[in-house]
């Protein structure tokens, strides 16, 4: 009787653990959930091709209402692949900025995403959340079009999650500064060029752990070197891994697409694991 009762004890106890589901808490997510409706998304041209593709995007996700806009490109095949999100200036736009530097990172081997955000020159067709404002960087709503931006890549199920990257130039960059700070543990590398540190991103640049990379002109009349001296200087006082290059008689608009910039970002980008070491 008791060997029969020892057994049935057992049976029950193998059927409880295999049959009871597992909690979201007890459940290992090897890439974080997306909090995007992929069937909001849409796409006009490829990805693939070599101008790229434009997006909207349009749905109510946790109480927020977005209405967004942007370019994509990716590599050719299946991936998963490494991805960067782009951070245009003020006055400027994803179908611009984002584009053109998309079609040299997508030779990288990079997913390209850039959104238009509220200082921008399409801001008005991007919507919401935000209103049009050039005169600052607009934080909380700008970082609201940002993180959707990591969840619309993890949705597309191409993009490996922990292989994403931040770049911005100008006010983009003071941008991915915000960003690098709001979400380190999704960033595996960050950089920028002619951005730094203002009164309105420094509480989130105290909070950056990703490894930076910085990069200015000191010919630059638009945003002045003194910004990233800033940004620099924190980075150093909360020892994260950073370098910072400044480029003799070099201007705002010389900067971003410059061919010896862009192979330095390349080079941090392969250190420090989004791109694959050649």
């Amino acid at each position: 009787m008791m060997r029969f009762m020892s057994q049935s004890f057992f049976w029950i106890a193998f059927a409880l653990v295999v049959i009871t589901p597992l909690h979201a808490a007890d459940t290992v997510q090897t890439t974080p959930p997306s909090e995007a409706d992929i069937t909001k998304f849409k796409l006009d041209g490829d990805p693939a091709s070599e101008r790229g593709a434009t997006w909207t995007y349009e749905s109510t996700d946790t109480g927020v209402d977005y209405k967004l806009t942007g370019t994509l490109f990716k590599p050719p095949g299946t991936g998963p692949f490494p991805a960067v999100l782009l951070s245009h200036g003020m006055g400027n736009y994803a179908q611009n900025y984002g584009a053109k530097l998309s079609t040299e990172m997508v030779k990288w081997g990079l997913v390209c995403i850039a959104p238009n955000y509220t200082y921008g020159a399409r801001a008005r067709a991007a919507g919401s959340p935000g209103v049009v404002d050039i005169q600052n960087t607009n934080i909380p709503d700008n970082l609201k079009r940002a993180h959707k931006c990591f969840d619309l890549l993890a949705s597309l199920g191409y993009v490996d999650m922990k292989r994403v990257a931040v770049h911005g130039h100008s006010k983009g960059a003071f941008l991915t500064v915000a960003i690098a700070g709001a979400y380190p543990d999704e960033i595996r590398a960050a950089s920028h060029t002619a951005g730094g540190e203002q009164s309105y991103n420094k509480d989130l640049s105290l909070k950056i752990t990703t490894p930076y990379s910085i990069h200015h002109g000191d010919a630059d009349t638009s945003v002045r070197l003194s910004a990233d001296v800033r940004f620099e200087a924190t980075l150093t006082q909360n020892k994260v891994e950073h370098e910072m290059r400044v480029y003799p008689g070099m201007t705002h608009l010389q900067i971003p697409a410059n061919p010896v910039v862009l192979e330095r970002i390349r080079a941090w980008y392969m250190k420090h694991g989004v791109l694959a070491a050649n």
